[in-house]
């Protein structure tokens, strides 16, 4: 063959010894054991590496050696309501007096405003009472039992008050047993100051026996500034109790507090003499000193959620770095955020809770509108998902002795002609490191190879083990994606195999 370059000629029984002066020698899928002696290249089929399926929902594989081809089957690009964390919740836009009770002398003192929409309390009748207002047939006891994090919020504000010299009130959110008319009250402890430039006021909780003794569980200042429950003011304040940890926490945002950030402004352990189950929740006022001549509290969108904080709606299954806009049925903008690395993005929802015609917005990291949904009820602690595959269409198994290097690379597809479609191909090893991703956006092709990895078998194993897994994420409108791609696996240094895939997504 004198200097000409050699192709390695590669027989299944058959052991041959050629000369080589190439650098590069090119294997057939089913792989073979090379050893170099004395500048000789030894081969034999000894070893291999195959795709296999891995059995993931939705996709369909033919896979013969190092050739395969995948379908896979998913929804249309959407967002969907994947959870709701909120068991209550209410905009008081119908009469609430069938849904809502109170106790201990308080019936009179409570009513709802049929032009406005928003329940109000009489505090100039208080005289001394500790009242507290819930849904009569929400009953949070099993959550407690089972030591979940029971959390309730409201918007909450108040009128301008007579005779507040002196007078102190706590204000905030009632957990009561009602069997034993025992309590807890989180909120603020606040004495109401001369004007409208703020009061003062602490963050307490407080644990009260027969609706009358109370014992203080903790108390923490608020921030710099903080104006307390000034009237005229809108006040973002939400309680949460962990019945695992038995702690009694209490958050908001704003001027009340003193912050531009939500902060969490109380932590209150609750000792084992003070344990109760209650079963009830809702919004509770307790005037300690001094008397109210005429005033109002007012509280509206009164929501009680489970395990998810209230003021948080959580949108999952982005891209990282998308960003997620939220707006109400007026078309202003709630909240806006970009995701996570785990593709998540929070949004808070303070001085709203509860948006009757919402819309979440979805924009991709060029800005350009992914997909868009409105929906009737968004609702705090709702986790919204953006509907899209995601997971292996390959697993990559070998019975090598060592590891190898490999990438993928795109051959051809046809999903430059899908505007609306978005691809990422990523390849995975058993350790769980990853390259890539190949990724076709909105018609481009952006990276069409992935980089290399290295796929090394574990300390122990018999017959084969898995090198690693091709990976998918596909977010389509209704169409149909073709990509073909070559897996290039190195054996040693100048020794390569190739794999071939044809992968299809359809989207109906």
């Amino acid at each position: 063959m004198g200097n000409q370059p050699t192709r390695t000629l590669l027989v299944s029984t058959t052991v041959i010894v050629l000369a080589i002066t190439i650098l590069a020698t090119i294997a057939t899928p089913a792989l073979l054991n090379y050893r170099k002696l004395d500048g000789k290249l030894m081969a034999t089929d000894t070893y291999t590496i195959w795709y296999q399926d891995p059995g993931t929902s939705g996709v369909t594989v033919s896979a013969m050696g190092l050739n395969a081809d995948v379908s896979v089957n998913m929804q249309p690009l959407d967002i969907a309501l994947k959870e709701r964390h909120a068991i209550y919740y209410n905009t008081f836009d119908s009469d609430p007096s069938s849904d809502f009770e109170t106790r201990n002398r308080c019936n009179d003192l409570w009513g709802w405003n049929n032009a406005n929409h928003y329940i109000y309390i009489n505090v100039s009748g208080l005289d001394g009472l500790y009242c507290y207002f819930y849904p009569k047939n929400v009953d949070i006891s099993g959550y407690a039992r089972n030591g979940d994090k029971v959390y309730v919020s409201a918007i909450m504000w108040r009128s301008g008050y007579r005779g507040i010299r002196g007078t102190i009130h706590r204000i905030g959110f009632t957990y009561l047993d009602s069997s034993a008319s025992k309590s807890y009250l989180v909120g603020l402890r606040n004495e109401f100051l001369l004007g409208n430039t703020g009061d003062y006021a602490t963050a307490d909780a407080y644990y009260y026996r027969n609706n009358r003794r109370s014992t203080l569980l903790g108390e923490s200042s608020l921030g710099s500034g903080a104006i307390g429950f000034e009237y005229d003011y809108y006040h973002n304040l939400s309680a949460g109790i962990d019945f695992s940890s038995w702690t009694a926490e209490l958050w908001g945002k704003g001027q009340t507090i003193g912050s531009s950030q939500t902060q969490r402004v109380l932590s209150a352990s609750i000792g084992s003499s003070y344990r109760i189950i209650p079963d009830r929740v809702g919004i509770g006022v307790h005037e300690e000193s001094g008397d109210i001549t005429r005033g109002y509290l007012y509280f509206d969108n009164f929501i009680i959620t489970v395990n998810a904080k209230p003021w948080l709606v959580n949108i999952t299954g982005l891209q990282p770095g998308w960003r997620v806009v939220l707006k109400d049925s007026t078309g202003g903008i709630v909240d806006e955020g970009y995701a996570d690395s785990d593709g998540v993005a929070s949004l808070e929802v303070w001085g709203y809770l509860i948006i009757p015609n919402a819309m979440i917005e979805v924009y991709d990291s060029d800005e350009s509108l992914v997909v868009s949904k409105s929906f009737d009820y968004l609702v705090g602690g709702d986790v919204y998902e953006v509907i899209r595959f995601t997971g292996a269409i390959l697993d990559i198994y070998s019975n090598l002795p060592s590891g190898f290097d490999t990438r993928l690379e795109v051959i051809s597809t046809n999903c430059t002609l899908i505007d609306d479609s978005y691809l990422y191909i990523y390849l995975y090893n058993e350790w769980g490191d990853m390259t890539g991703p190949i990724e076709i956006r909105r018609g481009n092709l952006v990276n069409s190879a992935t980089g290399y990895i290295m796929m090394t078998p574990p300390s122990s194993w018999t017959g084969s083990w898995k090198a690693g897994s091709i990976e998918l994420t596909a977010y389509m409108p209704s169409s149909v994606c073709i990509v073909e791609l070559r897996q290039e696996f190195q054996i040693t240094p100048g020794v390569y195999t190739y794999g071939y895939i044809n992968v299809t997504v359809k989207s109906s």
